[in-house]
């Protein structure tokens, strides 16, 4: 299928990629490392007659996140070949069930629990489309490792979410404090002051810390740009969400030789080794106390795992398979 009705001059199939603004930052690298061999276009985001032109013009209309703009689509006559790719809270909003799955070519999911879950969801699924599980990748040359030993500096990357458990963050925090009085939290995201949940979390946020009397150990960076740097005098880093598909931050972190000390989400399992999880603040003191601390451990991990080569590789795979159909 050659982007139906419109002459295409550069002889290179035609890829489309559709996401809201501000929804690219997992695709930026899939997009750079496809346009060497695809023709691409990004849909601006705006109407649907524009999103049927590019439609239109593309061989593959790739969809980031599955959203109510692709039940939109499938729900039409197909125009081309579409994937999408399904990363985690999609599952809880519905849309899934919304979908057409018989119009949809691939279905990617960034991870295997996302996957069981979604067919729980959604009866009969792989009946109706092909699916497939590729992680999310870490470009670790954009990681500098670093041997650590361990310290007293803890990192937590993540906005002011509900599923970010920032209530767990605290309670954990407090405990290791309580058995020494060095440790700092340095925490990095952003608390958006249009989306009411997160001035709930951050007016609860202020009041623990404040009652608690941990002012001057906690850090609040807001958002910044150069995680890696940030990084850099960093010894542990915590991630206490209810919900990760996997958890890009602590990925980095571990990329960076960081000891990851990972709450057990559902599916945390089938993604860390058991000896970084921790289920309760006292299981977390353990974890940071111990002595147990092997930087090119967790950088290993990521480079066996989930480097972003190893992800772009599969998916180049994934996309010229499709085109070849």
């Amino acid at each position: 299928m050659m982007g139906v009705g419109i002459k295409n001059t550069s002889g290179k199939p035609r890829i489309a990629f559709i996401a809201e603004p501000g929804e690219f930052s997992f695709l930026d690298p899939i997009i750079k490392n496809l346009s060497v061999r695809y023709e691409t276009k990004v849909f601006p985001g705006n109407t649907a007659e524009e999103l049927y032109d590019i439609m239109q013009w593309s061989d593959v209309s790739w969809f980031e996140w599955c959203k109510p703009i692709l039940a939109y689509v499938t729900q039409r006559p197909k125009i081309c070949k579409i994937i999408c790719r399904l990363h985690s809270y999609e599952m809880y909003t519905g849309t899934p069930s919304m979908v057409r799955w018989g119009g949809v070519d691939r279905l990617i999911f960034v991870a295997n629990h996302i996957k069981e879950k979604t067919k729980r969801l959604v009866p009969f699924l792989e009946e109706k489309v092909e699916t497939v599980v590729i992680p999310n990748g870490v470009d670790v040359d954009n990681f500098a490792f670093k041997d650590r030993k361990p310290g007293y500096n803890i990192a937590f990357v993540g906005d002011f979410r509900p599923a970010k458990n920032i209530p767990l963050l605290l309670q954990c925090f407090k405990e290791i404090v309580n058995l020494n009085p060095k440790y700092k939290l340095h925490i990095v995201g952003r608390c958006n002051d249009d989306y009411p949940p997160a001035l709930e979390i951050k007016d609860y946020f202020d009041h623990i810390v404040k009652l608690w009397h941990l002012e001057k150990n906690i850090t609040f960076y807001g958002f910044i740009k150069d995680i890696n740097n940030w990084l850099e005098d960093k010894n542990f880093i915590i991630s206490t969400s209810i919900r990760e598909s996997q958890g890009m931050g602590i990925m980095e972190a571990m990329a960076r030789g960081i000891k990851p000390i990972v709450h057990y989400f559902p599916g945390a399992n089938e993604i860390y080794p058991e000896k970084y999880l921790f289920e309760t603040p006292e299981e977390f003191r353990k974890l940071v106390s111990s002595k147990d601390y092997k930087s090119i451990e967790y950088k290993e991990f990521i480079d066996e795992h989930y480097s972003s080569e190893k992800q772009l590789k599969t998916l180049n795979k994934l996309v010229e398979d499709l085109i070849r159909e």
